[in-house]
């Protein structure tokens, strides 16, 4: 299981929905989103939504290329968190005795509340509080859990550094033209990045775009993975970038010292860049 967070400051909200814009329109001649001298065909056909799975066309594929370009060079206003989950090392019983959906749904609403916490926590460290103004996620089947609007909230509500403006969670849907909501461009963003992090580790697509756009990728993923405190990086992405798995051991429900001990242990990095063991694909 992947979990990926978008974290938005407010202060950069406005650069970074507009940077997202401007990279959408793929006119030879850039100007900014919405600018356009009338008709702009590059306006009208890259007006659409971003996804990790539909990188086979080719309007989506070079959309994603603008924008995985704008992150590889962005050293301020992109703030992600990747979890990767290694269900087979969870001791179920430790959620209770649900099955099937159920039991998928009160692992996600725990480790969504656990990677929040931990990304809000290690970026922000400095400030005295952390507010948190909205969370928006995209609309599916987690959307019918009835706990999880509302749990992460109310649970990390005790946390005396972190602060709700909102009491639920918001699902919208990751397209704008249905949203009608600039949050979706950035639902989009992150869809696109955990997309090809997933890869990156994986490579298990045979779509030759997101072979493309992951190695593109590859490399920052390998150095947050070996270096994930290089301050010198010349990607700027300490406190900034980081990608997580969970856990490092089996954890069992018993609550010893041991069990305890391997807990707090079990966030680890170890992991092969596999997309970097295959042959590059030209980009162009």
């Amino acid at each position: 299981m992947y979990l990926g967070f978008l974290l938005v400051p407010t202060q950069h909200k406005s650069q970074l929905l507009r940077a997202l814009l401007d990279a959408r329109c793929g006119n030879p001649h850039p100007r900014e989103w919405g600018k356009c001298p009338e008709p702009c065909d590059y306006h009208q056909k890259n007006d659409r939504e971003v996804h990790y799975q539909e990188l086979r066309r080719a309007d989506v594929f070079h959309i994603a290329k603008r924008w995985i370009r704008f992150f590889l060079t962005d050293k301020r206003l992109t703030y992600f968190y990747i979890l990767g989950i290694n269900l087979t090392r969870l001791q179920y019983d430790f959620f209770g005795k649900a099955r099937g959906a159920e039991r998928f749904y009160r692992i996600y609403n725990r480790f969504f509340r656990t990677a929040l916490q931990k990304s809000a926590k290690s970026y922000f460290s400095n400030y005295t509080d952390i507010l948190i103004d909205h969370i928006f996620h995209d609309i599916g089947d987690i959307a019918g859990y009835e706990a999880f609007p509302w749990h992460t909230i109310y649970r990390l509500s005790e946390d005396d550094k972190i602060r709700f403006r909102c009491k639920e969670i918001e699902f919208i849907d990751s397209n704008h033209h249905v949203s009608g909501s600039e949050e979706s461009h950035f639902i989009q963003y992150i869809d696109l990045l955990l997309g090809l992090t997933y890869n990156c580790l994986h490579a298990n697509t045979m779509s030759t775009n997101a072979k493309k756009l992951s190695f593109l990728m590859s490399e920052i993923a390998q150095r947050l993975l070996e270096a994930p405190g290089n301050i010198n990086s010349s990607y700027k992405y300490v406190n900034r970038l980081c990608i997580d798995f969970f856990p490092k051991h089996s954890i069992g429900t018993k609550d010893d010292l041991v069990t305890q001990a391997l807990r707090l242990d079990s966030f680890y990095k170890e992991r092969t860049i596999r997309i970097r063991q295959m042959e590059q694909p030209e980009l162009f």
